[in-house]
């Protein structure tokens, strides 16, 4: 009986192993999927960022176009 109760018990501490180890698994690739997810926000804000910028610089140069030709 005790002998075969035992192999049940290792099967049972295997599944236990590699429960944990998906879960870590997952966790990885959870915080993995998430940093690129954040790299991939904050490239895109970069980008708006600049784009702005460049509004502000066309936006700029027209103003001083506008003015310039006001003042002639």
């Amino acid at each position: 009986m005790s002998g075969g109760s035992r192999p049940k018990i290792q099967v049972q501490f295997k599944q236990k192993n590699l429960d944990s180890c998906l879960r870590v698994q997952e966790k990885k690739f959870v915080w993995k999927s998430e940093e690129e997810t954040t790299q991939r926000i904050r490239a895109r804000r970069l980008q708006h960022e600049d784009e702005r910028i460049q509004l502000h610089e066309e936006l700029y140069l027209q103003k001083s176009k506008f003015v310039w030709r006001v003042e002639n």
